[in-house]
């Protein structure tokens, strides 16, 4: 059995608020649209306009954060799978039998990269 996905939830919540933010936006502007008097208009803005567009905003930031954390764990599994096959391969390196040769060629590849450069002075 396949596990789920655990942003799923998370993503489904976030959406679902941002889609309620936008319903109340629309149903608040309904309601302004409806009466001339301004007495009237009030409650219709702050219930649907602003209350809509905190739900749009918590929607957002939710959704947000929750990839933010799915990104950061896929980052850190990535990393471990690299240092899982470096130290595979530095393990498989040390067991090698090192002739001679092999030997002469990493000493000069030392000495090389540790020699100051040559160049003029300016």
């Amino acid at each position: 059995m396949k596990r789920r996905d655990p942003i799923v939830p998370a993503a489904i919540t976030s959406v679902a608020l941002i889609v309620l933010g936008f319903v109340a936006i629309a149903l608040g502007k309904r309601v302004v649209a409806r009466t001339l008097k301004v007495y009237d208009q009030i409650p219709a803005v702050i219930s649907g306009g602003l209350v809509g567009i905190a739900l749009v905003i918590v929607g957002c930031a939710l959704l947000v954060v929750q990839v933010g954390r799915r990104l950061e764990a896929q980052a850190k599994h990535d990393e471990e799978r690299v240092l899982d096959a470096a130290s595979a391969l530095v393990q498989a390196l040390r067991d090698r039998p090192v002739t001679p040769a092999v030997r002469e060629a990493a000493r000069r590849a030392v000495r090389k990269a540790t020699a100051k450069p040559r160049g003029r002075a300016t």
